[in-house]
């Protein structure tokens, strides 16, 4: 029941984040609205630079980041994504990659 509320309660956030736009969640941000919807800290923005290069990410893998964290930032309750959350991202990023990708 908790997991099913907690889910529920971002789905909530990301209505109203979205409201009166054709986005209906995080998995859905237009590559030109991610400025807008998962804006970065200079912090963060240094962290992603570093990650983008170290991994080689294409723009594609970049943002799909970006919306991970976002959620990820939605399920914490903040407004801000933090190094935290990019950092989860990632991981998922490494552990889809190895059991998924050949």
């Amino acid at each position: 029941v908790k997991i099913r509320e907690r889910v529920m309660r971002v789905h909530q956030i990301q209505r109203e984040r979205f409201s009166g736009t054709d986005i209906g969640f995080n998995s859905r941000i237009p590559a030109r609205e991610m400025e807008t919807y998962c804006p970065l800290g200079t912090k963060e923005k240094k962290y992603m630079e570093q990650i983008y290069d170290r991994l080689e990410l294409t723009a594609r893998s970049y943002h799909k980041l970006l919306r991970v964290a976002r959620t990820l930032a939605d399920m914490d309750g903040g407004d801000r994504i933090c190094d935290r959350h990019l950092e989860e991202a990632i991981c998922y990023r490494s552990f889809d990659r190895k059991f998924w990708e050949r």
